[in-house]
C-alpha cells in the first residue's frame, strides 16, 4: 500500500493524520486497525513526505489566492515558475518564467495527477510551445495521456 492509499483508507475510517516533526498523530487512534498500523510504520517516511508536499501545496494555493501570483524555485522543474490566480496576473510575471494558472495547478497536482517525471515533460511542452494544460487522464495499457 502506498502513501496515498494509506491516507485514503484513514479517511474512510474517519481517522485524521497530522505530521508533528518526525511523528504522525492519528486521531482517534482507537479506530486504527493493527494491520493498517503496520502499513503506516512501513511507509512512514513516504507519508511524512507526502503530507509535507500537500502542506506546501496548500500554502502556495493560499498565497496565490491572496496575492494573485506566486514566484518560486521548483525542485521538480529545476527552475523558477509562477503560479497565478487567473490570466489577469500573467503580465506581472517576468519574461522567460513558465506560468501555471490555478486550474493547471489543480490538474497537475491532483491526487490522481501525473508523476513528477510526467510533470517535467508537460513543463517542457509549456515552455517550448507556450502550451496550456487542460486535462490529464490515465490512459489504457498503463500509458499516460498528459494532453487532450
Amino acid at each position: 500500500m502506498d502513501a496515498t492509499a494509506i491516507l485514503e483508507r484513514l479517511t474512510e475510517l474517519g481517522i485524521s493524520v497530522t505530521p508533528s516533526g518526525d511523528k504522525l498523530v492519528l486521531t482517534p487512534a482507537s479506530k486504527l486497525p493493527p494491520s493498517l498500523l503496520e502499513e503506516i510504520r512501513a511507509n512512514k517516511p513516504e507519508l511524512l513526505s507526502y503530507l509535507d508536499r500537500r502542506r506546501h501545496g496548500q500554502e502556495v494555493a493560499r498565497r496565490v489566492d491572496e496575492e494573485g501570483c506566486c514566484l518560486f524555485w521548483s525542485e521538480t522543474f529545476g527552475e523558477p515558475v509562477a503560479f497565478i490566480k487567473d490570466e489577469s496576473f500573467r503580465a506581472s510575471v517576468p519574461v522567460g518564467i513558465v506560468v501555471y494558472t490555478k486550474e493547471e495547478i489543480e490538474t497537475l497536482w491532483a491526487a490522481e495527477g501525473p508523476s513528477d517525471a510526467q510533470r517535467r515533460l508537460i513543463h517542457q511542452a509549456k515552455k517550448i510551445a507556450n502550451a496550456r494544460v487542460i486535462d490529464f487522464r490515465k490512459g489504457g495499457n498503463n500509458a499516460d495521456t498528459p494532453f487532450s
